[in-house]
C-alpha cells in the first residue's frame, strides 16, 4: 500500500520467530527444521521478483524480538497517534 498513512515493518530475531513457531506447532518439529524453514522462507519474500518483501524508506520498524503481543500492539498504536493525530 504505497499510499498508506502509516506503514509499519514488523520484525523479530530468527531465534525469537523460531521459538514462536515451535509453540505453534506444539514442537511436531526439532528447532532447527523449523529455524531452516524461516531462513528459506525469508529468502524467498526477499528475492522474489514481484512485491519482494523490503522495508522501505518511509516505513517504521518494530522489533518485536522481546515484546508480547499486546506490547507490540501498544507500540503499533503510539506510532499511529503520532502520524494521524
Amino acid at each position: 500500500m504505497p499510499d498508506a498513512q502509516v506503514k509499519i515493518f514488523l520484525t523479530a530475531s530468527l531465534e525469537e520467530r523460531t521459538r514462536r513457531r515451535n509453540k505453534q506447532y506444539k514442537d511436531k518439529l526439532s528447532s532447527e527444521e523449523v529455524k531452516k524453514e524461516l531462513q528459506a522462507r525469508d529468502e524467498r519474500d526477499r528475492e522474489r521478483e514481484i512485491s519482494p518483501l523490503i522495508k522501505t524508506s518511509d516505513s517504521w520498524e518494530l522489533d518485536t524480538t522481546n515484546l508480547s503481543p499486546n506490547e507490540s500492539v501498544g507500540k503499533i498504536i503510539q506510532q499511529i497517534e503520532k502520524i494521524i493525530f
